[in-house]
């Protein structure tokens, strides 16, 4: 085995309070701990006892000691090794010695106050400022920054529970069509100008409206400003106080949640001088700036991953109302009618911005000269978003023209007169390091590619998935390759191999090899049919066992109990967790999990719950709640609960089950039929009901949103519920979080969409989307907010008698 000896030094010095470890050194780390993960089965000597048990008081010492520590090794890498030493009883310290380090690198930096004890912005150089057409614009208020900005009021007074149904006052709300591009030649460029879905600024907007006879190509006039990313809400403001306050939700049916317990009261400091009794509504775009990202850290431990969703979790709290000065309200559009557009931006940025203006240029010219300042200020803006203390994701493009913009309208309250420009996902360069490997509930190994720490919106990213063996095969890695890493939608990364010209001629480490065995069991994987994916078939696999059992408890609603709990208790199935002595819980995992566990069983034991989920969280291979809910109503539970391993009669004569399905039910039932039988005398279940094909069942699927109280409140009127279930052409509903909402499932609504409605009306071909879809009426999908979802679901209720 490696010598250790490097090791024993770092952890020397870790209790001398040096916390430091390098790059290389953490290289080292993982080397050994692969090492030691992959040949204990074969190979095990005393020196790799040592070196397992050194490992995991050194993770667990910077673990202990430093609060944001950049650990050395991988949740995954440490799981394991805990796994092995209760496996080979191989002694491992409980904790950690206390160590006061002398320096903490990995500390967030402690932030300048100032003498009024907020927190001073973090100067950011910006090159070749001279060189930008539009940084004065962009970067800077017109306007004096309101007092109110430095004003944080504590205010805990908790909220009322937000009604899902409110109304709008204002037509207002509404979202903006979306342009991936601005030029036709930068989508041709990228091969995607006639890929359907794919939509172009200069062709689909400013080009079509020329072509209408809408606009003069020698006459230009636009507005181009920031979209920037956060909530939009609906206020009602009298004189310089918010009374009334909506989120988006449905315009086109009046319908939204109500916000008025959080924001109802707040005053606009700057706009103390309007008269009270002047009652109008302003569209507001709430957003987090980054320095109060910052405070909100310091002041309340919260941390997110990005400023929107920041925003979301603050407003959907029911403390919403003690972070509301933390919340930035940039002003978009009002309901006046008494001035122009510009004249009208103007006065929102002086009287009722906070801290950030709606940031906005005027341009004008004939068309070449337009298009070429739109793409400068998109280029610009795009270029400059990580200087900014704001978070914004493109730019609006809208018509100055009073008399265009009344012919052109609203539909759905989506303005057919503006339309946003997206920026792509922000990118970084690094340098991958290493691989490690989990192992899933269903053996499926996920290669987790590491690399040296970026950072995307504040937040340090230096791992991510690669997702599967076809994809680690794909990306063809050797430590020290360069990686370019792109955020998709502002939280996931996703990593590339940049090309050779990029990579370092003089590196000449092997090609990265995909393990051979499992990394938690060590039996040999299995590489499926296509080549694609590896797995571990061992049923009995620790790492899978932990897994699945994590899994289950998520599946059954139960909270708050960490996959470490599980691995700590050493218990492989539901049946072992109830059982499992109090006294020895306690004194393994500590009072405190202890009940939560308890506190968390006794509530879903008396929560009704589908039998389909009951059984879809027990964890047969690749079978979950769809293909068990397609089962039960065609067998119903109390048969299969009389079966035995024995008689598996069952299963015969099951429509729409595969083989592959019935051969797994028919191997892994015996090993599951105590777990089975243990949920359903401990679980009130509720009976799926059987499937009558002259009376299909209604079902409803999400795209975008998840809600718990939604699904059950369809799930109590009788319909299929699946939040993750495909849009097919028997979808009665899909669920959207606002009205134009895009996403592959709404897509592939709008094409199902598109084909009944040209059946029906004797036509070639019809597109459907957002900006024609009341030409579908009756017609299904039904595209549905959850606020008019939710409306649908009492109606249906009270049109079936409350049945």
């Amino acid at each position: 085995m490696e010598s250790i000896k490097e090791l024993n030094n770092i952890l020397a010095r870790l209790k001398e309070g040096n916390p430091v470890i390098t790059a290389e050194e953490k290289s080292y780390l993982n080397d050994l701990a692969k090492y030691i993960i992959y040949t204990i089965a074969t190979q095990r000597t005393k020196e790799m006892d040592v070196a397992l048990a050194r490992l995991i008081e050194l993770s667990n010492i910077l673990y202990n000691n430093l609060s944001n520590a950049n650990l050395p090794l991988d949740d995954s890498v440490y799981d394991q090794l805990m796994v092995l030493s209760q496996k080979y009883n191989i002694k491992v310290p409980v904790g950690a010695i206390p160590v006061q380090f002398k320096e903490n690198p990995y500390r967030k930096p402690e932030l300048d106050k100032r003498e009024d004890k907020s927190l001073r912005r973090v100067a950011v150089v910006v090159p070749d400022i001279d060189k930008r057409l539009f940084f004065k614009q962009m970067a800077s208020n017109t306007y004096p920054v309101s007092p109110e900005a430095y004003i944080f009021r504590d205010d805990k007074t908790l909220v009322d529970k937000k009604q899902r149904t409110s109304g709008h006052n204002y037509d207002m709300c509404g979202t903006l069509s979306k342009c991936k591009y601005v030029l036709n030649n930068d989508a041709k460029e990228d091969g995607v100008f006639y890929t359907p879905g794919i939509s172009v600024f200069e062709r689909d907007f400013i080009g079509k409206h020329i072509q209408e006879g809408l606009i003069d190509p020698e006459h230009i006039h636009l507005i181009l400003s920031i979209k920037y990313d956060g909530i939009s809400v609906e206020n009602t403001v009298a004189g310089d106080t918010i009374t009334y306050s909506c989120t988006r939700g449905d315009t086109a049916n009046n319908e939204a949640s109500d916000l008025t317990p959080i924001l109802g009261g707040m005053k606009f400091s700057k706009a103390h001088q309007i008269d009270s009794n002047e009652v109008f509504g302003i569209k507001f775009e709430y957003i987090i700036t980054k320095t109060n990202l910052a405070r909100i850290y310091e002041r309340f431990g919260k941390s997110y991953v990005n400023p929107r969703n920041a925003i979301i979790g603050l407003f959907g709290g029911l403390d919403a109302r003690r972070y509301r000065d933390y919340m930035t309200p940039v002003p978009l559009e009002s309901s006046r009618k008494d001035m122009d557009r510009v004249t009208e931006i103007k006065f929102l940025n002086q009287y009722y911005s906070k801290d950030i203006e709606m940031r906005y240029v005027e341009i004008f010219g004939d068309y070449a000269k337009v298009m070429y300042l739109i793409k400068k200020f998109v280029e610009e803006a795009d270029s400059l978003r990580e200087s900014m203390n704001f978070a914004y994701d493109g730019v609006v493009v809208e018509y100055a023209d009073e008399y265009i913009r009344q012919r052109l309208g609203k539909l759905n309250s989506i303005p057919r007169y503006a339309t946003a420009i997206k920026f792509n996902p922000m990118k970084r360069v690094s340098t991958f390091t290493h691989y490690t490997y989990s192992v899933g509930s269903t053996g499926k190994i996920v290669p987790m590619a590491h690399f040296e720490p970026v950072e995307f919106f504040g937040a340090i990213h230096d791992k991510t998935t690669a997702h599967s063996l076809k994809r680690f095969r794909e990306l063809k890695l050797h430590r020290g390759d360069k990686v370019h890493l792109t955020l998709n939608n502002d939280v996931i990364v996703y990593i590339t191999k940049a090309p050779d010209s990029e990579q370092d001629p003089n590196n000449h480490n092997p090609l990265e090899e995909f393990p051979e065995v499992c990394p938690s069991c060590g039996k040999p994987l299995y590489v499926t049919e296509t080549g694609d994916t590896a797995v571990c078939i061992n049923i009995d696999c620790p790492e899978r066992n932990i897994s699945r059992m994590d899994n289950m408890l998520n599946r059954l609603g139960i909270k708050n109990f960490s996959r470490e709990s599980i691995r700590a208790l050493g218990v492989t199935s539901f049946t072992q967790l109830i059982k499992y002595p109090e006294s020895k819980m306690r004194e393994i995992i500590g009072d405190g999990k202890t009940d939560i566990l308890i506190s968390e069983l006794a509530r879903v034991e008396s929560t009704p719950i589908a039998d389909y989920r009951l059984l879809g969280s027990i964890g047969f291979t690749g079978i979950g709640e769809t293909t068990w809910k397609t089962i039960l109503q065609q067998v119903p539970i109390d048969r299969i609960l009389k079966e035995n391993e024995e008689s598996m009669k069952f299963i015969d004569g099951i429509k729409g089950i595969g083989r592959k399905t019935k051969n797994t039910i028919i191997e892994e039932f015996p090993r599951y039929l105590g777990e089975i039988n243990l949920l359903f005398d401990l679980f009130n279940y509720e009976k799926t009901k059987p499937f009558n094909p002259n009376n299909p069942i209604p079902s409803v699927r999400f795209t975008g949103i998840r809600d718990k109280n939604l699904e059950k409140k369809f799930e109590n009127i009788g319909f299929d519920v699946d939040s993750n279930g495909s849009v097919t052409l028997h979808t009665t509903i899909l669920v959207v979080p606002y009205i134009g909402f895009e996403s592959t499932k709404t897509n592939r609504a709008f094409s199902i969409l598109g084909k009944t409605y040209a059946k029906q009306h004797n036509l070639k071909k019809y597109d459907v989307n957002w900006t024609n879809l009341n030409t579908c009426v009756g017609l299904s999908p039904v595209l549905l907010t959850p606020e008019q979802a939710s409306q649908y679901a009492d109606k249906f209720k009270s049109y079936n008698g409350g049945n």
